[in-house]
């Protein structure tokens, strides 16, 4: 399951007397007569891309491992660098740094991905209902492969985004050097545990809800189908205010709010199982407030973790292995428990206190990279 593991933008950005001795960049290409600071972990380290795809080749005069070196760096008049908003936007606020060349950059893109993995599920479920109740339960197979060669069919269209190749990067020696490296990683590992945290929401209900909700309380499974139309709306109603909320806040505090939300929507739906509501009540309208809080807690893990580390491509494949990897045990002991009405609130109700423990834990130390 992948997402975009940032609610965040690049900013180029310098001191004002920098900018002011050695001029404004008007475009792209005026970088190249500028001192520019680089991350030595950045691969190519000396290109900065811009939106439509768009390479300029700078000239690097410093190459530092810490990204709050580098800040601090821009801010003592020494180059131009291009950082994670969350690291220069108080500088930005306090005029001890000046954005420059804002209408080239890319512009945030998780909250479209994520309204896009919130709605598929839903949707998927849903045509899978109908198909089972107006068709043979084989023809949900067929409309499976129909979606595959539509997928297919849209991956030829992605632009190409790699533009130099690295041979090295198949190599044996070299997976096993970054993905170590990657494990030592704590504030990477947290990060995966909440995103395996959140995931486990979804596959967990995905695994015991239908019995649940069919078996235990009588519901259809044209009526299931539909059911889970409504929890993806509280995914995206989430990231919408995700969003809102990381221009405002930390994403700490965002993390702690969604673990909240999630905790409350659990605890309201053992109630309502408890007091014998219907399964739709009982399941489906606390999963909204469940998966609302959810939203909050994806994309601001996501980016905790992903921002301590410079090697994108490993951590990203760490940070998926910790999150499929808990959800994978989390659903195989769920094999050997008796399923009961209120099993599901309760898992969630045990994940929502184990985040928050990793999250407390944490701590979020300092960015390096």
């Amino acid at each position: 399951m992948r997402r975009r593991v940032a609610s965040t933008r690049y900013i180029l950005c310098a001191s004002p007397y920098y900018l002011k001795k050695n001029d404004v960049p008007t475009h792209p290409i005026d970088l190249i007569r500028h001192d520019y600071i680089t991350h030595s972990l950045r691969k190519p380290d000396h290109v900065v891309s811009f939106k439509d795809g768009k390479d300029i080749h700078v000239n690097p005069t410093l190459w530092l491992n810490d990204s709050y070196v580098m800040r601090e760096c821009a801010i003592r008049d020494m180059g131009i660098v291009n950082l994670h908003d969350y690291m220069v936007v108080d500088a930005i606020k306090e005029g001890k740094l000046i954005e420059i060349l804002r209408e080239y950059q890319e512009p945030q893109k998780n909250i479209y991905l994520m309204i896009a993995f919130a709605i598929t599920p839903g949707l998927g479920v849903m045509i899978g209902g109908y198909l089972s109740s107006h068709f043979a339960w084989t023809s949900t197979f067929y409309a499976s492969a129909l979606y595959g060669v539509i997928l297919l069919l849209l991956a030829t269209k992605l632009p190409e985004t790699k533009k130099e190749l690295d041979f090295d990067a198949l190599k044996i020696d070299h997976l096993i050097k970054g993905y170590l490296a990657q494990f030592k990683n704590l504030q990477l590992i947290a990060g995966g545990l909440l995103m395996g945290g959140a995931t486990c929401f979804v596959y967990v209900f995905a695994a015991l809800a239908p019995f649940i909700a069919m078996n235990k309380m009588h519901m259809s499974v044209a009526t299931y189908g539909i059911a889970n139309l409504l929890p993806p709306i509280g995914l995206v109603l989430g990231s919408l205010v995700s969003a809102k909320l990381a221009k405002i806040g930390k994403p700490t505090f965002i993390i702690t709010l969604g673990i909240i939300i999630a905790l409350i929507g659990s605890i309201v739906m053992l109630i309502l199982i408890l007091i014998k509501s219907s399964a739709l009540f009982a399941l489906f309208v606390p999963m909204m407030l469940c998966y609302f809080g959810l939203a909050l807690v994806f994309a601001n893990a996501s980016a905790i973790a992903m921002r301590n580390t410079s090697d994108k491509a490993h951590g990203s494949a760490v940070m998926n292995f910790i999150n499929m990897g808990l959800v994978t045990l989390i659903v195989l002991s769920m094999s050997a428990i008796s399923i009961y009405s209120f099993l599901l609130p309760a898992i969630y109700i045990g994940i929502c206190i184990f985040m928050m423990l990793i999250h407390l834990i944490d701590g979020s130390p300092p960015a390096r990279g």
